[in-house]
């Protein structure tokens, strides 16, 4: 790939014998040029911030006829290059760069010995085969024989791979400096910066270098390195003019004060390279000023169309000072810059310098601009018009004299623009959007109101943009029929100078077979080594496109070839391949193409419309080659073919290289034969057990009639038709109804169907359109109604309820109760099914209130989009609890009637008649009170109950009162001791029994201590038979009792039943006396006896008798049965045969006897008497 240098434009006669010459070629100087067939458009290197440090190897080499003067030994270039003194080329770029860069070197310790003279290497120059003599070959040699010094790999210092910088200095002078003299003649090589094929030493890629003469002044070395960084050529490289002249490095100003003393880059060289940032007029209309350039990196910056444009102007302060010193003037500079232009065209440059004086010569005094108040306008000469020839509205006047210190007025332009408007195709019955780009590419901040008419006709508000600032609008459209569409625009905007407020933009409908954006990255295979991807670097829409290159651009002796999917276009009445492509390369050498094959091997050059723009050696002939200019559409014509493929290819040699080839927007599209389109999807809002009706509109993108097969496929359980038959003309736009039945029950959401529709002509073409219902939200709760109920107080009531989801949702539903005072427990929040029941708890605490009281509530079901109650009825019941207290009037004494106080309590919630019942001990009595008292809710009432002590001389003691008091079924008892007391403290009594006469009886006296204290007690006893106390002194405690044992003796011969009297009497020491009397009875003893002895004779048969006595010897009356016994058969009797005896009487008794006849005399008989 080739760079040419900047040159004075002195034409000697071209050398036949030379094809064509490098663009990197020194800059000639005065009298002398190079041969000047060169017609190649100076692509630059891709651009990168030189900032930091940069570390050159310098290479000596020295031919066999021409050895090198002694005077230029290793220091002479040490000190030429990177000496940190004025004059070097360190010095010059530091200066340039103001101090941001840095450059040091390494000079090979020796010349090395070439194996050639130098016309070897100079007859071809470097326009040849590598294989045959030419600058490379020398350029090979110098690197093989510094193998033994140099570790290539040490100058790899940012790492990517490649050297860095190499500088090849070869012995004797130059063509450009001597006129071809010297032993090589017109074979002498001129300075340059090029390329070999790459070699690696070290594991370091080697391709790129600048070489000089040895007597080379620092200019051109300092020219050819700022290649090495990117910069190209900014002279003429067609040589009709003189580019930039003197006024910068990069052209003629390389050889002032004959190469020693070279200019300073000028502006935009210094921007490229990133050592300025340029300041804008963001202060609008009015004075600026600026400071010298030379030691102030003080530049501005004047957009034409837009701050993101690449056409504008650069204003600079250039004065003769530093390396500025030999210019041929001094004051402002106006550079005219077109990012997308040619240096070697003379209309349209890319970096041109508006001279002052307009003579086309800039090499003179009078190129800057000082001391004027017309300056630089759309009137002046030269004007500020854009390169199209239209007025910028820029103006730069009122400029004071050349100084370190100028100051000048801007006039610049308001202006609001529709610079970009979409889409550029679109597909019937497919969304696209429609886009509409305001820019403000002036000064000022504005602001408009937008007409939009065509497919749409709006009218939309602009908001405020600042300079440079950017506003879209869009909307989302689909066209509903085939056919040609136009969207237009116009701003209505105040101070808007340029006439650019109107668009009109065209579009039509087309079938898309293939579109790729790579917004997502590259979708197809590319080989290992193949540069194709995706990058962000530039697009043409969105934030991508296609790119073959690495890092900033591409490289060397590149061809690599991006396959594109096959394309069946067999049945396309047309077909067309469209793309959008920004390029920026070698032109005649590297460039990109469009290649086809139909049968997989043998490819052939695709030719767009119009078209190649240019050649491309590499890619063996016409190409994409040299600069589009910006952004550009490619359309090629795919009409006939039946199958084919399609690849790009982009391919370079091994010369320079630039930024390279951007595809955006790839489109492969036509016009079938037969076809349909539908829009892909439709949307339909449905319900549950509904029908709906809706038309599907389809259009025929073929060119002839045909007719449809239409199918409907529905979601499981659903019903629908369509017509299955349908007839449309090629273009036409046809409609389908759509019936739909719903079942009763469908939950909501999305639910998918399809409608295809094929051509019966050509199955293969058919539209599918994707049915999405959404089935909307149906929501309905209910609940089961709730019998009434009742409860106690303090008891939990559970309400069973059941929720019915009666929607095709799930509810997540809020539960809520308001229930007063009353304790209600429930979920705060259920979550229900669709079509689905629930039971849940509501449990309500019933809370102390009345009965018969009444919760009556309702349970609020909530959801976001529906609600149910439910009604809680709740009846309070009388809960019955009766309580009673007894209080006891103390102690009562015989006889007494005394108040006993009850207090009668209903614990319960509703009045209650209760029943009041007493049991007191026997002998006491109760009166004047009410069996049946009434008692309200939560309250007592007292009763009054009159208590009667026994009368009498009764024993003291205690007794129990009982009293119940019944409410219903429940009853509370109390009960408390009765206390009978003496009217004494002392209290006797007495028991006594009985005995038989001539032995004791005993009497039992009970002694009681009535009193509240201990007591000592004497007792005394009296009587009227003989008596003994068992105990005659007692101590008895409080309330204590003891016995004590009286023995009687009842005396002889005491009747039965005779009592005889006894009393005992007990005294305490107080005084206080108590006595009791008792008897002891006589018991009767039985007993009697016969008294007499009888001995008799009897006559047989003649009764006899005998008389005795009975004798009684009981102390009491007594009854006597008299009974006789015998063995014999006598008879016997008694008369009386009974008798009543008083004590110790005596009766006569007489015995009767008879015997039996026959009884023998001399018997004897004998009876046995018994009472």
């Amino acid at each position: 790939m080739l760079l040419a240098l900047p040159l004075l434009v002195l034409l000697l006669p071209q050398a036949a014998a030379v094809p064509s010459i490098p663009y990197d070629l020194a800059p000639q100087p005065l009298g002398h040029a190079p041969p000047q067939d060169q017609q190649t458009e100076q692509p630059q290197l891709a651009q990168r911030d030189w900032i930091g440090d940069a570390h050159l190897l310098v290479l000596l080499i020295q031919f066999p006829d021409y050895p090198a003067d002694s005077e230029h030994d290793i220091a002479y270039y040490e000190e030429l290059l990177f000496a940190r003194e004025a004059g070097s080329m360190w010095d010059f770029f530091d200066e340039n760069s103001y101090g941001q860069f840095n450059i040091s070197g390494t000079v090979v310790p020796q010349w090395l010995n070439a194996s050639e003279n130098m016309s070897y290497y100079g007859e071809y120059e470097f326009q040849n085969s590598e294989a045959q003599g030419n600058a490379q070959t020398l350029v090979r040699e110098a690197v093989a024989l510094a193998q033994p010094f140099v570790n290539f790999s040490h100058f790899d210092r940012d790492g990517d791979g490649n050297l860095d910088h190499l500088i090849i200095v070869h012995s004797g002078p130059t063509d450009e400096s001597n006129g071809g003299g010297g032993p090589a003649g017109d074979d002498a090589i001129w300075s340059h910066r090029w390329s070999i094929s790459a070699e690696y030493r070290n594991g370091t890629r080697i391709s790129g270098y600048a070489m000089q003469g040895e007597g080379t002044p620092m200019g051109v070395f300092g020219h050819e390195f700022a290649h090495d960084l990117g910069l190209p050529d900014l002279y003429d490289t067609d040589y009709s003019s003189s580019g930039i002249g003197h006024w910068g490095m990069m052209s003629g100003g390389s050889w002032l004060n004959g190469g020693d003393t070279p200019a300073q880059l000028c502006a935009w060289s210094k921007i490229f390279l990133g050592w300025v940032e340029p300041a804008l007029p963001f202060a609008g209309e009015g004075e600026y000023n600026l400071s010298r350039v030379e030691d102030n990196a003080s530049i501005m910056k004047i957009p034409i169309d837009g701050l993101g444009g690449r056409e504008y102007f650069l204003l600079e302060n250039r004065q003769n000072v530093g390396y500025d010193t030999y210019l041929p003037g001094h004051g402002l500079l106006i550079w005219h810059i077109d990012e997308d232009g040619s240096q070697s065209n003379d209309a349209h440059r890319k970096v041109h310098l508006e001279e002052a004086d307009n003579n086309n010569n800039p090499k003179q005094s009078s190129d800057p601009w000082a001391n004027t108040t017309s300056g630089f306008t759309n009137v002046s000469s030269p004007s500020s018009h854009n390169y199209d020839g239209a007025e910028t509205h820029i103006g730069v006047t009122n400029i004071s004299v050349s100084g370190d210190w100028m100051t000048f007025e801007l006039q610049l332009p308001s202006d609001l623009a529709i610079v970009r408007a979409s889409p550029g195709w679109v597909e019937v019955h497919q969304p696209t959007l429609l886009t509409l780009t305001v820019e403000n590419t002036g000064f000022e901040s504005l602001n408009a109101t937008l007409l939009i008419s065509g497919v749409v006709e709006r009218t939309v508000a602009v908001p405020w943009l600042l300079p440079g600032a950017a506003w879209e609008w869009s909307e989302a459209w689909t066209p509903g029929a085939w056919g040609n569409y136009t969207l237009e625009a116009e701003l209505v905007v105040e101070d808007d100078e340029p006439s650019n407020n109107a668009l009109t933009h065209t579009f039509a409908t087309t079938v898309v077979i293939m579109f790729e954006d790579f917004e997502s990255g590259l979708a197809w295979p590319v080989a290992n080594d193949s540069l194709w991807n995706a990058t962000s670097g530039r697009s043409y829409s969105g934030e991508r496109a296609l790119w073959c290159g690495v890092g900033t651009g591409y490289v060397d002796d590149m061809d690599d070839t991006l396959l594109l999917p096959p394309f069946a276009l067999g049945g396309f009445n047309s077909a067309w391949l469209d793309f959008s492509h920004w390029f920026n390369t070698e032109a005649n050498y590297d460039g990109g193409v469009v290649e086809y094959t139909t049968d997989g091997e043998n490819w052939s050059l695709l030719t767009p419309e119009g078209g190649y723009p240019g050649s491309a050696s590499a890619a063996g002939g016409s190409a994409f080659a040299g600069g589009s200019g910006g952004w550009v559409g490619a359309s090629f014509n795919l009409t006939g073919f039946e199958n084919v493929t399609l690849r790009l290819r982009f391919a370079t040699d091994f010369g320079s290289v630039a930024e390279g080839w951007f595809v955006d927007d790839l489109l492969v599209h036509g016009r079938p034969h037969y076809g349909v389109a539908a829009p892909p999807a439709l949307e339909f809002m449905v319900y549950p057990e509904s029908e709906q009706n809706a038309s599907v509109p389809f259009t025929n993108t073929g060119v002839f009639e045909d007719n449809y097969s239409v199918t409907l496929t529905l979601p499981m359980g659903w019903n629908g038709s369509v017509p299955t038959n349908v007839s449309v003309a090629g273009g036409e736009t046809g409609a389908l109804l759509l019936e739909l039945w719903l079942p009763q029950q469908v939950l909501a959401g999305n639910y998918s169907g399809w409608l295809n529709i094929t051509s019966q002509t050509d199955p293969g073409s058919s539209a599918a359109v994707a049915l999405h219902f959404v089935v909307g939200e149906v929501h309905l709760l209910a609940v089961t109604p709730l019998a009434p109920v009742s409860g106690l107080p303090g008891t939990n009531i559970t309400f069973t309820l059941t929720l019915h989801n009666d929607g095709n949702v799930p509810e997540s539903v809020a539960v809520g109760i308001t229930a007063g005072a009353w304790a209600v427990a429930a979920p705060a929040n259920l979550t229900i099914g669709p079509y689905a029941t629930l039971e849940f708890n509501v449990t309500v605490t019933v809370p102390e209130v009345l009965a018969g009281s009444l919760l009556l509530t309702t349970v609020n079901l909530a959801a976001e989009e529906t609600n149910a109650n439910a009604l809680l009825r709740l009846t309070v019941e009388q809960r019955e609890q009766p309580g009673i207290e007894l209080a006891l009037p103390g102690e009562f004494r015989p006889a007494e009637t005394r108040n006993t106080t009850l207090t009668l309590y209903n614990y319960g919630n509703g009045p209650a008649s209760m029943e009041l019942a007493l049991a007191a001990p026997a002998n006491w009595t109760i009166g004047g009170w009410d069996a049946t008292p009434t008692v309200a809710a939560w309250s007592n009432i007292t009763v009054t109950v009159q208590l009667t002590a026994p009368a009498g001389d009764v024993v003291a003691g205690s007794g129990a009162l009982y009293v119940l008091l019944q409410h219903g079924s429940e009853a509370a008892f109390a009960n408390d001791t009765l206390l009978l007391n003496q009217t004494h403290r002392l209290r006797v009594l007495v028991a006594g029994d009985s005995a038989l006469p001539e032995q004791n009886g005993t009497a039992t006296a009970t002694i009681r201590n009535r009193g509240d204290g201990l007591v000592r007690i004497v007792l005394t006893a009296s009587g009227d038979w003989e008596h003994e106390l068992s105990q005659t002194v007692l101590w008895l405690a409080a309330g204590t009792e003891q016995d004590v044992t009286l023995r009687v003796a009842v005396p002889a011969r005491t009747l039965a039943g005779t009592l005889g009297g006894f009393a005992v009497n007990a005294t305490d020491d107080d005084g206080a006396t108590n006595e009791a009397a008792g008897t002891v009875e006589a018991l009767q003893y039985s007993g009697a006896r016969f008294n007499g002895v009888w001995d008799a004779l009897v006559i047989d048969g003649i009764p006899g008798s005998q008389m005795l006595s009975l004798v009684s010897e009981s102390n009491g009356p007594q009854e006597v049965t008299l009974e006789v016994h015998s063995d014999t058969a006598w008879g016997w009797s008694l008369v009386p045969p009974y008798d009543n005896l008083g004590a110790w009487e005596a009766q006569a008794l007489q015995l009767l006897f008879q015997l039996p006849y026959g009884t023998p005399a001399g018997a004897t008989a004998s009876a046995t008497l018994q009472c």
